[in-house]
């Protein structure tokens, strides 16, 4: 099995809040048959959930070596959980935001005060881009 949407990513948002919490958790899912792994962190505008590519790259590959001395085999992929705002086309294609794994998939947070008609003009206007977008709690 893979999971596309975590919060394994210690310390920077609301997921693990250290790599021991991060390990216990993928040793748990690797035990019920999980095999593979997107670390999707929040990116959200103008929030405390907006951590750098570099930073979060920085964390996984930590958590990477983590798994490896604790002897946990499973692959671990970055992404991001992206809530949708005005401006977040120009940060994907400025990879200010990271897609899952480097593909042109995206994994996107409807916004919950935007009206419907908004968020699809949105959406519409990032699949003309090149990107395929997977909703997160639809």
């Amino acid at each position: 099995m893979i999971d596309i949407h975590s919060h394994i990513l210690y310390g920077i948002d609301d997921g693990s809040t250290d790599i021991e919490e991060s390990i216990e958790i993928i040793k748990r899912l690797k035990q019920i048959g999980f095999h593979k792994i997107i670390a999707t962190p929040h990116y959200i505008d103008n929030t405390e959930y907006v951590t750098g590519n570099k930073k979060k790259k920085e964390i996984l590959n930590k958590l990477k070596k983590g798994l490896k001395i604790s002897q946990i085999e499973i692959d671990l992929y970055l992404g991001n959980e992206i809530y949708l705002s005005e401006d977040i086309l120009g940060k994907i294609t400025a990879k200010k935001i990271s897609t899952m794994n480097d593909s042109n998939y995206l994994l996107i947070e409807l916004p919950l005060s935007e009206k419907v008609g908004h968020a699809l003009d949105m959406l519409t206007n990032i699949q003309c881009k090149g990107y395929h977008i997977i909703l997160a709690h639809p």
